[in-house]
């Protein structure tokens, strides 16, 4: 309900099974990324970040909720508007305050944090689906 612009971008992307393939293409401690179709492409490692849909969000939706551990989010370049959001998500493996209030929430992992834990800089992205929807 905080986002429901962005939500809908990123539900459309997984329905036409755009994130198939991906790799997460940043990997810390405290978060993990994916969402560049370029890391599809393992020569061009180098880029990996820097891609997207072409299809940028153009809705200001930044969250007034807590971004805490679990929190997935909608990533957009330092020195960029939110409003140039597009595929690119993070997922929360510790919370960082520092992001309240300047990117959006579009969910939250309500089970399986553990697997979140373990993705790896690297790992594929095999399968993306909405509940109720048949896999892409």
């Amino acid at each position: 309900q905080d986002a429901p612009k962005s939500v809908a971008h990123v539900l459309a992307l997984v329905r036409r099974g755009f994130y198939r393939g991906q790799r997460f293409h940043w990997v810390q401690p405290g978060v993990i990324q994916a969402g560049d179709p370029t890391s599809r492409d393992l020569s061009k490692v180098e880029t990996w970040g820097t891609g997207g849909s072409g299809d940028r969000i153009g809705a200001a939706e930044t969250t007034k909720r807590s971004f805490a551990r679990g929190i997935v989010g909608l990533f957009y370049r330092p020195g960029f508007e939110v409003e140039s959001s597009d595929s690119q998500f993070f997922v929360l493996r510790a919370p960082n305050p520092a992001l309240d209030g300047k990117y959006i929430a579009i969910g939250r992992v309500t089970k399986g944090m553990e697997v979140v834990d373990k993705i790896e800089k690297q790992d594929m992205i095999t399968l993306v689906s909405v509940k109720g929807d048949a896999p892409k």
